[in-house]
Order: structure tokens, then sequence, then C-alpha cells
């Protein structure tokens, strides 16, 4: 019920925007374009957005995924991300056109200057106006091709103070937000698997989202068995595990090689010194104070148990992080933000005015660190400056590290 309340909330806005998208761009064009081809355009434009989203339903109803699904759903998200720049676009070609205006008026002072003016004013406003909205248009193919991109794997480095000698140069490879049958599938994960399969790690985890098409899910966890490493493989619930159904997907994991972890923890011994890997339960709630219930949740996964030299919690939501330094946690992986599929030298556009935070990246609080991650995959087919990843997390001592 959930899901289906989100979906359509989801298609309100984009359906929404469109119209109001074709509103501007023929509000625009009488004043600025002055095209027919443009009016037409904005015209009819909506009315293919309806049409891409009402395949994707007859598609949905067949009750599997094929090409008509997969031509519906790109076609759909494609015009989206075009609506997107299109309406970030025009207010500043209307700005740039009233301004340009406003300078040539006041250069004005004759009759004759403003005949002298008017050929180069018009052609420079054109080209300036047009620039605009090619500009955006251009990033937004940009940021759509760089949905497709090939997997990441960067290696990121992480100081502790005080760590064990045993777990200097721990690597610990991080899978999160897969999201397999939206534009992340068997196929590329096979890939990642292959490329991966030439290191050894020494622990492996999955951070929730794992899989939107649960069919895929049983092959993916084998998929991802295959992959060399010291210790057996550990699973957190993120919100889409609720969305695609819950129960199924627990029979899912308890039939597979990977372990979950719910509320619980388990301790490895790794070359003679423990650690102790917890994994948290999802909130699922979207917008809403999630404070209270990650509180408990680590609470109730740690209950019982002393820190160990060396602590991990697996939170599919980064705001464990504002919770985890009194029960002695060392390091929470996480994802869920998507790194929202915008940035900048590897940190999120959104990063200092997004209400969720830790968007990408490495953080700490005191003697806590997090890192999260920006996600294997997508369930939204744009990503500018924020490719997809599977970072690979190394310990570090570090005896003059600030905590």
């Amino acid at each position: 019920m959930r899901g289906m309340l989100f979906f359509l909330i989801v298609i309100g806005i984009f359906v929404g925007i469109t119209f109001l998208v074709r509103y501007m761009a023929r509000k625009a064009n009488r004043k600025i374009w002055q095209s027919s081809l443009i009016d037409r355009l904005a015209f009819f434009y909506p009315y293919g957005v309806l049409l891409a989203i009402g395949l994707i339903l007859a598609s949905s109803s067949a009750g599997r995924r094929h090409l008509m699904m997969e031509i519906s759903t790109t076609l759909a998200f494609v015009l989206f991300v075009l609506s997107m720049a299109l309406l970030l676009a025009l207010p500043l070609t209307f700005i740039i056109y009233f301004v340009y205006r406003a300078v040539f008026a006041a250069q004005q002072k004759s009759k004759k200057q403003k005949q002298a003016f008017s050929v180069e004013r018009r052609a420079t406003l054109k080209w300036m106006t047009g620039a605009v909205p090619l500009l955006f248009l251009g990033a937004s193919a940009r940021g759509f091709a760089g949905a497709f991109n090939q997997v990441q794997t960067p290696q990121i480095e992480l100081h502790f103070k005080n760590l064990p000698r045993a777990l200097i140069d721990f690597k610990i490879l991080h899978l999160s937000d897969l999201h397999l049958g939206y534009y992340f599938n068997l196929d590329d994960l096979e890939q990642l698997v292959a490329t991966l399969s030439g290191q050894t790690f020494d622990l492996v985890v999955i951070t929730g989202d794992c899989a939107d098409d649960i069919k895929q899910l049983p092959e993916a966890l084998q998929l991802i068995d295959q992959i060399p490493a010291t210790h057996r493989k550990f699973f957190s619930l993120g919100n889409h595990e609720y969305f695609r159904g819950l129960p199924q997907i627990l029979k899912i994991i308890d039939r597979s090689p990977v372990e979950l972890l719910r509320n619980r923890s388990v301790t490895l011994n790794h070359r003679g010194t423990l650690l102790r890997l917890t994994g948290i339960d999802d909130p699922v709630f979207m917008g809403r104070d999630i404070s209270d219930f990650l509180q408990k949740a680590i609470q109730a996964g740690t209950a019982n148990a002393s820190p160990l030299p060396f602590n991990i919690l697996l939170s599919h939501r980064p705001q464990a992080l504002d919770f985890a330094p009194p029960f002695g946690i060392d390091l929470v992986l996480a994802g869920h933000t998507h790194g929202g599929q915008l940035g900048f030298n590897r940190r999120s556009l959104f990063e200092n005015w997004n209400i969720h935070k830790y968007l990408w990246g490495p953080y700490q609080n005191g003697a806590t660190q997090l890192y999260t991650s920006a996600g294997v995959g997508h369930w939204f087919p744009f990503r500018l400056g924020c490719p997809p990843e599977a970072p690979i997390i190394i310990l570090k001592n570090d005896p003059d590290v600030n905590i």
C-alpha cells in the first residue's frame, strides 16, 4: 500500500512538472523564440509523458519485465529529465532576456542608435536565450548517460586511532542500493563480480535496497557470494526490501549463503582479533523523523554486547551516525541517498542544504566514522558527477587522528 501511494505521488509530481514546463515554454515562445515548432512541441509534450506512463502501467500489468516495459520506462525518465532541465533553464532564460533588453534600452539615446543596435540585439538575444536551455539539456543528456556508466570501485582509506594490528589494511567491499530490476540487472552484477574477483576482501556487506525485481535476488546473492572474502557475506535491510514484499525477501535471504543482520550482532575472529558486526532494520518511513527508531534499533542490535576492539554498524540510513557513538561503534556503512545523484569532487551538490545529512562520502562524529555509498544502482536514470560505485573501504591505523 505504501509503495502504491509513493508511486502515485511520484506520477502526480511528474505530470505536474511537465504541464508547468509546457506553460512556461509556450509563454517564453511568444517573447523569446517565436518558433511554431517549439509551440507545437510544447503543446504535445505532456501528452507524450502521459502516453509513456500509460505504457509503463500497461506493461507492468503483464507481471514480468519485457522490452516494452524497458522502452516505456526509459522514455518516461528521459522526458522527465528534459522537463527538469527546461524548468531550470527557463527562468534563467527570461532573466537574461530582460537584463539584456534593459542594458540596450539604457544605451539607446536616439532613434538612429536604436536602429543600429536592433539587428545586433535580436541576433545576440536569440543566441543567448537559446544557449541556456541547450546548456541545461546538454547537462541532462550527460547525466542520463552517466546513469549507465560502469560501476566504479574506489578505494577509500579510513584512519582510526589505536586500530588493532590485525585489522590494519582490513578490506571491506561495500555494496548498497543495487536496485536490481531497474537499470542494473544480473548481467551487470555478473560483470561487477568478475571485475572484483581478482581481489580478496576481508568482508563483503550489502546495506539494503538490493533488488526491486525480487526474482533476481536469489541468483544475485549467489553471485555476490562468489566474491573472494575471508569472512562470510552479510546483508542489512533497506526500505525497498519492505516495498517489494519483506516476507518473501526474508525467505530468499534465509535460503542464500548471505547472512541477514536485523537488529543483531555477530562476532568475527580476524587473525586472533575480535570484531563485532551489527546490522539494523530500516524504518521504511520517508520524510519523517527516524531518530527514535534508529536509536532503539542500534540499542537492540548491540544489546548485551560489550564493545570489542573494533565495531562496525550496517545501516541503510546514514543518519545512524548521530546515534552510534554511545554504543562504541567505530565505523558505520550506509547508503540510501544515492549521493543525490548530482555531485562534484566526490561530494553531493545537495550536501549543505538537504535536510538529510551525510549524503555521500566519509563523515565523522566523535570517534565514529561513516561512509555513505552513492550506490551501485538507482531507480531514476540520472547521475551527473556522482557515478555508481561499490566502494572498497580499507582500515588504516593513525595515532594522530582527531577524535
